[in-house]
């Protein structure tokens, strides 16, 4: 009985800890152990502060075969939407001939505008994949003005953050 409660916990554990790290859709399984603790009442989920009412509301509504559905459909969402994201950048890239930047050149068009090099994490911008062909303008966003790098991309128009241009 020691053993079976010990590897109940340490699968509790394991699963808990994989489903935070790789935000999976929480399974079933994973849901009945971490209700289950021997002689004690299942605890009720807390919906994350991400989600708008309406929806947490709508969902408290459901049972459990409509939860698993939406469970999936979301899940089927999220990778679709993913992929579809990819294959538009990708469309852009060989439509377009988009040409890569590399920091050191965000960095030298960000400082011949003038913004000081030391504002921002070019690394980080560099990873976002933004073009050598974007531009970088000022946006007001209320009452207070940020750097973006700006470029087409097809139709789109997109836009990568960059610095406030008053950094405190």
């Amino acid at each position: 009985m020691a053993v079976a409660i010990l590897l109940l916990c340490y699968l509790k554990t394991w699963l808990s800890e994989l489903v935070n790290q790789h935000n999976y859709i929480i399974p079933d399984l994973y849901c009945w152990l971490r209700n289950t603790t021997l002689m004690s009442e299942p605890t009720k989920p807390q919906p994350s502060d991400l989600l708008p009412k309406y929806l947490v509301e709508g969902l408290q509504k459901q049972d459990s075969e409509t939860l698993q559905a939406i469970a999936h459909y979301a899940q089927e969402l999220r990778v679709y939407r993913a992929a579809r994201a990819e294959a538009e950048r990708t469309a852009a890239a060989n439509t377009h001939q988009i040409e890569q930047a590399t920091a050191e050149e965000l960095a030298a068009k960000a400082h011949a505008k003038g913004i000081p090099e030391d504002i921002a994490d070019w690394s980080t911008i560099f990873e976002k994949g933004v073009p050598a062909k974007a531009s970088i303008v000022r946006k007001t966003i209320n009452d207070n003005e940020y750097y973006y790098f700006q470029w087409r991309e097809g139709d789109r128009i997109r836009s990568e953050y960059l610095a406030p241009v008053s950094p405190k």
